[in-house]
């Protein structure tokens, strides 16, 4: 079993630095080490063995696909906040989509991807199927 946890208070795993400046990070060179950790958020499912996300703070972007390739979720009630903001790149969203379809159905997917709001735990329970 693999259990993914975090160790600093009120996040799980973030895309991005949320503090820097837009102009900063869209005229950043591409990163091999970014494309590795992509496909490490999607490695879980591939595991041989059982993989668990404990969400306690924000799981955004890749902290969100991470979760969702996990086979099991366990989010506060009182601190998760989920969100998949990459709406505009082109087919960003159809990844998880195709993990949040089978949680929840097609339309609260595409609701939760396309709006790119926070998902309280409260919310993503009710929303699961």
């Amino acid at each position: 079993m693999v259990v993914f946890d975090s160790a600093v208070e009120g996040f799980f795993l973030i895309h991005l630095d949320f503090l820097a400046k837009l102009d900063d990070l869209a005229h950043l060179p591409p990163d091999p080490q970014l494309a590795s950790m992509a496909r490490n958020a999607r490695a879980p499912e591939s595991y041989i063995c059982l993989s668990i996300a404990l969400i306690r703070g924000r799981a955004t972007g890749m902290g969100s696909e991470l979760a969702l390739a996990c086979d099991m979720r366990f989010a506060s009630r009182e601190k998760a906040i989920l969100s998949q903001f990459e709406v505009a790149p082109a087919g960003a969203w159809r990844r998880p989509y195709a993990r949040l379809s089978r949680l929840m159905g097609r339309g609260r997917a595409l609701e939760v991807l396309l709006s790119a709001d926070d998902v309280s735990g409260d919310l993503a329970e009710r929303y699961a199927t």
